[in-house]
């Protein structure tokens, strides 16, 4: 349907907003957009991170973004842990926070930290806004525990964290829309599992076994199913009652 010259680096994420009528897209640019669905035009650009790691001559990377469930704002994160959300009328700055839980920035082998948030997902509510990937615990290699935390977004206040498995980073989020549960997903470091997490506290509901590695998730609008898609292959599965 149409071409877009998007970015001058990678696109890490693209996201929907719940009227279909925005598209936002973070990308390594350092630069989150929100595009026009119907005409594909830029509508604003959102920028207020860092070009580079802190303490480090690497390059930073803006690795999620994601829109609340009004569509009122749109938050991203970067390599640094740092959160910003706007507002998406006007592009105003709402709130920003960092989540240093994930950041390792003491280790300077191979002159760059690992780990890191690597999805992030309002609550339905919009009220808070989850935040997942890996507490990496090996510079050299993906060593350590997938992390998910939750965060009061307007205050920065953190309300809770999880830590799960081993070895494996998540890279998908998705809330069910009355905030009974919250889908995440691994990525990089091995299948490892499906999880379902109570939204309001940190606890596994169910385990899924994971056949592959995930990299993009979505819920169906009835709830009752969702999709992931890792490496040439897309698996549907059926959420339990």
């Amino acid at each position: 349907v149409r071409t877009v010259e998007a970015h001058e680096l990678w696109i890490r994420q693209l996201t929907v907003n719940s009227a279909q009528t925005l598209l936002a897209t973070g990308s390594d640019d350092m630069t989150c957009k929100i595009w026009d669905a119907q005409s594909g035009q830029l509508v604003r650009q959102l920028t207020g991170f860092e070009e580079r790691l802190p303490r480090y001559d690497y390059p930073n990377k803006l690795f999620a973004c994601a829109f609340s469930p009004d569509g009122r704002h749109v938050a991203a994160a970067d390599e640094a842990c740092r959160v910003i959300v706007w507002e998406t009328e006007n592009g105003r700055e709402a709130a920003r926070f960092d989540a240093m839980g994930f950041f390792k920035a003491d280790w300077d082998r191979n002159n760059h930290p690992y780990g890191g948030i690597r999805c992030v997902a309002f609550a339905p509510d919009g009220r808070s806004l989850a935040l997942a990937g890996m507490e990496n615990t090996d510079v050299a290699i993906i060593n350590g525990k997938a992390m998910v935390q939750n965060f009061d977004w307007q205050t920065g206040r953190k309300n809770h964290e999880l830590k799960l498995g081993s070895n494996i980073q998540f890279e998908c989020l998705a809330f069910h829309p009355q905030s009974e549960w919250l889908l995440a997903a691994p990525g990089a470091g091995g299948a490892g599992a499906i999880y379902f997490l109570n939204a309001a506290q940190p606890r596994v509901l169910k385990e899924a076994p994971a056949t592959m590695q995930t990299f993009a998730m979505t819920v169906n609008e009835a709830s009752d199913a969702f999709y992931t898609v890792g490496r040439g292959k897309a698996l549907k599965w059926e959420i339990p009652a």
